[in-house]
């Protein structure tokens, strides 16, 4: 039995390397947006995007916590606007009074759909939910009280997933996409995680809660694991075989971390790419505002795909 089970360990770890030789070559965060740039919309002139810079690296991401702390204050049920979960306030402070751990383990290696039971290649649970949403209560615990036990715990929780060097192998979904990395996979979950925990780097920073060294391990980590959602496969580069839809909403997940880092780190070329799929979605959206990717004009012209792409994307 102790053999068998260490046969099969091997086999996972032989799997585990094999995928992760398997990675792409990094993009660039423009071209791994999918679709092509309009040169005009309903506005004057053409669009250059390297017209659009980051004026001063480490920009507030959404918003000035102070003055909307400030705002916060008139709001009387605040735990209903910023959905503050019960009992949430109670755990934080016996945590710290007891010493009783309530971070979230970093997750070290990455997958998608294809490896959980039950699961299939568009459904399935994120498996860093569990932090998403203690980073999330963590912020918003913070932005209504203003107590700094918040941004301590929220301190460590980051620092916990960058100085163990979280995400360093990711594993697509294999069989579902051919070995490749793209669309809902374990990419997006990367994304959908990276979001809640750059918005909270921003409260950290803003708050003046890093040390010179703390924001250091944080900003490395930050920049290695963005630069990792450039490396599928799929991303549209416009040669053949890569035909990732544009303007659809995994790629509009990706624009938003590509926005948010791009902010905060005065990389233009990752704002400009999030600004890139701005202006692609706005070439794509009809006149009702419904997507024509996402959402079929008529369900019987389209059986293989959720809608319809013009010509030229």
């Amino acid at each position: 039995m102790k053999k068998l089970l260490g046969i099969v360990v091997l086999g996972l770890l032989v799997c585990s390397a094999t995928f992760a030789e398997k990675y792409p070559e990094l993009k660039s965060p423009l071209v791994s947006i999918a679709g092509k740039t309009p040169k005009k919309l309903k506005v004057p002139g053409k669009i250059n995007l390297k017209n659009f810079i980051v004026n001063k690296s480490g920009s507030r991401i959404y918003m000035d916590i102070n003055e909307r702390q400030k705002k916060l204050k008139k709001f009387k049920d605040k735990a209903r606007l910023c959905r503050l979960e019960n009992n949430f306030a109670a755990k934080v402070k016996n945590s710290k009074q007891t010493g009783k751990n309530i971070l979230i383990d970093p997750i070290i290696e990455g997958r998608g759909f294809k490896w959980q039971e039950g699961a299939t290649p568009i459904t399935g649970e994120n498996q860093s939910t569990p932090m998403i949403i203690n980073t999330e209560q963590l912020s918003s615990h913070w932005m209504v009280s203003g107590e700094t036990v918040y941004l301590d715990v929220l301190k460590d929780q980051l620092l916990l997933w960058a100085k163990a060097d979280a995400y360093q192998v990711l594993i697509s979904d294999g069989q579902a996409w051919g070995y490749n990395f793209g669309y809902i996979d374990t990419l997006e979950f990367v994304r959908q995680n990276l979001a809640r925990m750059l918005f909270g780097y921003d409260l950290l920073r803003q708050a003046k809660a890093l040390s010179p060294e703390e924001d250091k391990i944080l900003y490395n980590w930050f920049e290695k694991i963005v630069a990792k959602t450039s490396i599928g496969q799929l991303d549209g580069s416009g040669k053949p075989g890569d035909k990732f839809p544009p303007a659809n909403h995994t790629e509009a997940s990706k624009a938003r971390t590509y926005t948010m880092w791009g902010v905060i780190s005065g990389n233009n070329e990752y704002f400009q790419a999030g600004l890139k799929y701005y202006l692609v979605a706005l070439k794509l959206t009809r006149k009702d505002g419904s997507s024509r990717w996402e959402i079929r004009k008529e369900e019987t012209k389209s059986k293989s795909s959720r809608g319809t792409l013009p010509k030229g994307f």
